[in-house]
């Protein structure tokens, strides 16, 4: 039996281009795939004697849900300020696009559901309640979906300084 003395890799392997090295060497390889799908990979393993063979697989790559990484949400405003928390997410799927919403929350809370900027101005009423709880959410292309549950405790105002609640 001859010995294998490397592998080379090609992870976009394209039948009518043939083998393409992609400049990994090893009999260890990881790679992140730019979006779910199915793809094919080749390697080509030399022995000793400087013959070699290409062996191809096909690997399907299952969607992955976004994971919403941010947890810096401002954790109390004053009535009548503006409350304003940027979610952050990460997934695998670099060809993701995604969609922020405000699945459950308090009235007049808001998203821009591309870029993830959740706001919202309390009113005296909440104040009143103390605090506020919402469901946020961010969805990929793909339907997949992670929420984050946020507690929002709110300050009355005190514009006349008089060290009690307006209302």
């Amino acid at each position: 039996r001859d010995r294998i003395d490397r592998v080379e890799w090609d992870w976009d392997y394209d039948v009518s281009v043939g083998f393409v090295p992609s400049g990994i060497e090893g009999d260890e390889w990881i790679q992140t795939f730019p979006d779910n799908g199915r793809f094919f990979i080749a390697a080509r393993i030399w022995d000793e004697d400087g013959s070699n063979v290409v062996t191809v697989a096909a690997v399907d790559v299952l969607n992955v849900a976004p994971t919403i990484t941010s947890t810096d949400w401002p954790l109390q405003v004053s009535e009548g300020a503006v409350w304003r928390y940027q979610m952050d997410v990460e997934d695998p799927g670099i060809l993701d696009t995604f969609e922020f919403e405000v699945l459950s929350g308090p009235i007049g809370m808001e998203v821009d559901s591309t870029t993830g900027l959740f706001t919202w101005t309390p009113l005296y009423s909440h104040a009143v309640e103390g605090s506020v709880n919402a469901r946020l959410s961010v969805t990929d292309k793909d339907f997949a979906r992670d929420t984050q549950d946020i507690t929002i405790s709110i300050l009355a105002a005190d514009i006349d300084d008089d060290g009690l609640p307006d209302g």
